[in-house]
């Protein structure tokens, strides 16, 4: 079964409402909650005890985690061979996402998914017991790392679908040597590496500076990424509506997955130089202090809000192109 537009809007809502009045509703943890700050029995040493901020980041990073569970299952579906209407041996065919394209979508989908359970598992490490004997930095690192992994492959699969119908629509030949394939290569090794580099980095504790410093070039090189991705998009729609050819595909790219990526690395990239401004760049830093014009914990709740929701959402779009239609239901 394929995952459909309004599925993801009932289906993240009704788990968001259930998880925050699980977890909100109780204090933040199974039972009542301590508010005179004193310690309980032993049996007690294991439950969460966030701060609401906090529980409201994890909260929302398990909803996005089930979420996207389920559209990896929804993936794996679509490799099973399916029946397709009677047009689609039409050359070119409205189902042709080439050979690589459910393969980059579910190794996408793997590494988000992965970046999300450590990033909860991170959120949490500090208030429950056998959590703590796992490093907070190497959480974060490892949290970190695959969710630049995840930046990366999702710019793959847009970008190779893009080029890929663009090259079946108008019957363009494709050199040996692609100049624009390396230079796409280029970039998206660049944000992975500067990436790597930040994390490498953030692990020093006397190289902070430098660490925020590479952490804003990093988020500048993904925004440039998210709009030259949508500008390559909708130059191809252009070139291809002068020769009176439609292709929904190339369309949700350059008017639907293209501009949502452009609105999430936007904010996040203002979201990293506030937090640089205020010199707080790390999580913990973030979430512990509301000092300055800007309230950071309430940006770090909006930002795993944003991001959640736009990353399925693109997800969503990816899980569409190609995919038949549905059979009609039997009466």
């Amino acid at each position: 079964m394929l995952y459909y537009p309004g599925k993801v809007a009932h289906i993240f809502l009704a788990l968001s409402a259930f998880h925050f009045d699980q977890v909100l509703g109780r204090g933040g943890r199974g039972g009542g909650g301590h508010t005179d700050g004193s310690t309980s029995d032993d049996s007690d040493s294991s439950s969460l005890e966030l701060s609401p901020s906090m529980t409201a980041v994890f909260a929302l990073t398990v909803v996005v985690s089930i979420v996207t569970l389920y559209q990896l299952v929804c993936t794996l579906g679509r490799f099973r061979k399916r029946d397709l209407p009677e047009d689609h041996e039409s050359n070119p065919s409205p189902y042709d996402i080439g050979p690589h394209f459910l393969k980059l979508l579910f190794g996408y989908l793997f590494v988000y998914l992965t970046s999300n359970i450590l990033y909860a598992l991170a959120v949490a490490y500090d208030e429950v017991d056998f959590l703590r004997v796992l490093h907070s930095q190497g959480l974060h690192v490892a949290a970190a790392f695959t969710a630049q992994l995840a930046y990366v492959l999702l710019f793959a699969i847009l970008l190779s679908i893009t080029r890929h119908r663009q090259r079946i629509q108008l019957n363009v030949y494709t050199p040996t040597f692609n100049l624009k394939f390396l230079l796409d290569a280029f970039l998206l090794v660049d944000i992975l590496v500067l990436g790597i580099v930040q994390d490498v980095i953030g692990l020093k504790p006397r190289e902070t500076f430098n660490a925020e410093v590479i952490a804003v070039v990093f988020h500048v090189l993904v925004f440039y990424a998210s709009l030259y991705t949508t500008i390559y998009a909708i130059l191809i729609h252009m070139r291809l509506s002068r020769a009176t050819i439609s292709d929904s595909i190339i369309w949700t790219v350059a008017f639907l997955a293209g501009p949502a990526l452009v609105v999430v690395t936007l904010y996040r990239l203002i979201t990293i130089s506030i937090a640089y401004a205020n010199s707080f760049v790390h999580v913990r830093d973030i979430v512990h202090s509301s000092t300055g014009f800007f309230h950071l914990e309430g940006l770090l709740i909006a930002d795993t809000t944003i991001a959640g929701v736009v990353f399925l959402f693109v997800a969503e779009c990816c899980l569409h192109m190609g995919a038949p239609p549905r059979a009609p239901k039997k009466i």
